[in-house]
């Protein structure tokens, strides 16, 4: 139902205006009359509405005036002037104040006031309608410029809480370094002076208790010098060589190494690998090195009377680079799926009585994902608690 406000000072003007609406039958109207032009505004204030015919020539204010008023409430206001015969120019310029259509008095047929009414309401509902959407866009984006700059400040502390942290970070990795240094000085002239000591005539329990020094002294130097790459890496001070390399020389190495270590566990130690290609590549024969004693070493520790298998193998090769899997296998006491994930975060064992049963400080498997890291791969786990485990990775290397 629409709302029809009629201004008028004419009553039987107003009862015609009435009488043709009400031919309408596709809708249907509340009428509402005012006889002047405040009456009319009162009207308009308290119920907005749909269409306003508003004669030009008033008692009191005449009809821009009206337009005008109204305008101060409304962007778009719903009126039709009501103009007298030659009033065309003044409806005219009263539309271009805001009215929406006009018609002259004494020729307006029912059927022309319903067409124009019933279009300036189809014209102001489309307005109102539109206003509101802008509004209700407006307010969006007001809200997204707030949660923006709510975002946005919130980045900046978190990008400040960032450095603060990596600064921390690198000083504490800073302090680890110098402090390793400066350790494993004097550690090494332990270590040393024990050594000249062991060729020296001692007694049976000197000898005992030299060697006690001794193996001390190696077991807290791997320590130092574990902290200390971790430290370098953790840093970025670490970086990587590119020298002709031969893996199967280095794996070979590694196991000749770690040998007698496997014969104390009663454990086979195997290295597995095609003879006839020796993989000659450019890479840091020194930490290749390393990541192969610590997984070796870290799969001989929790294995006993087992079997510990070094595995290389080609993947795939082109003119220029090869892809070899790297696999350590033992069939030792084996990891918990839960704990898998856990493996290589630094100062981590699997277990807190694995510290106790096997020694070790945790930093192996970090140090040794970390440079893989730096040469382009990832070590994955494959285990199952009390049957073994399978470390494994992929390097792609430039041929030599």
């Amino acid at each position: 139902m629409f709302k029809i406000l009629i201004v008028d000072d004419s009553a039987a003007d107003r009862e015609a205006y009435i009488r043709f609406l009400r031919q309408d039958t596709d809708h249907d109207y509340v009428y509402f009359e005012a006889e002047s032009g405040m009456e009319g505004i009162q009207f308009y204030k308290a119920e907005r509405p749909d269409c306003v015919l508003l004669d030009y020539l008033l008692p009191d204010i005449d009809g821009a005036q009206v337009v005008t008023e109204l305008r101060r409430l409304e962007e778009h206001v719903p009126i039709v002037i009501l103009t007298g015969h030659g009033s065309d120019q003044v409806a005219k310029d009263t539309m271009a104040k805001g009215a929406q259509d006009y018609l002259v008095k004494g020729v307006i047929t029912a059927s022309a006031m319903r067409r124009v009414v019933n279009n300036t309401i189809e014209r102001i509902q489309l307005f109102r309608k539109i206003t509101d959407q802008n509004k209700e866009l407006k307010k969006e984006i007001e809200e997204r410029i707030d949660a923006q700059k709510k975002l946005q400040a919130y980045t900046k502390e978190l990008e400040i809480a960032r450095d603060i942290a990596q600064e921390a970070s690198r000083e504490k990795s800073n302090f680890l370094a110098n402090m390793s240094h400066e350790i494993r000085t004097p550690m090494n002239g332990v270590i040393g002076m024990t050594e000249l000591m062991l060729n020296t005539q001692l007694t049976e329990k000197q000898m005992k208790y030299a060697k006690t020094i001794y193996n001390s002294g190696e077991v807290l130097l791997g320590i130092i010098n574990n902290i200390l790459d971790f430290s370098k890496i953790e840093a970025g001070e670490l970086k990587l060589l590119s020298e002709t390399v031969v893996l199967n020389d280095i794996a070979k190495a590694s196991v000749e190494l770690m040998t007698p270590n496997a014969e104390k566990n009663k454990n086979i130690l195997k290295l597995e690998y095609n003879p006839d290609q020796p993989y000659k590549v450019m890479s840091d024969s020194l930490r290749l090195s390393q990541v192969f004693n610590n997984l070796i070493g870290n799969a001989v520790k929790f294995t006993k009377d087992g079997t510990v298998t070094v595995r290389i193998s080609e993947v795939s090769r082109q003119r220029d680079q090869v892809t070899v899997l790297f696999e350590f296998i033992d069939t030792g006491v084996g990891i918990a799926a839960d704990k898998m994930d856990k493996m290589f975060g630094h100062f981590v064992q699997a277990e807190m009585s694995t510290t106790k049963t096997f020694g070790g400080t945790g930093l192996g498997l970090a140090i040794c994902q970390r440079l893989v890291g730096l040469m382009g791969s990832v070590i994955k786990i494959d285990s199952e608690l009390g049957k073994g485990s399978r470390f494994y990775f992929e390097l792609t290397l430039p041929t030599a």
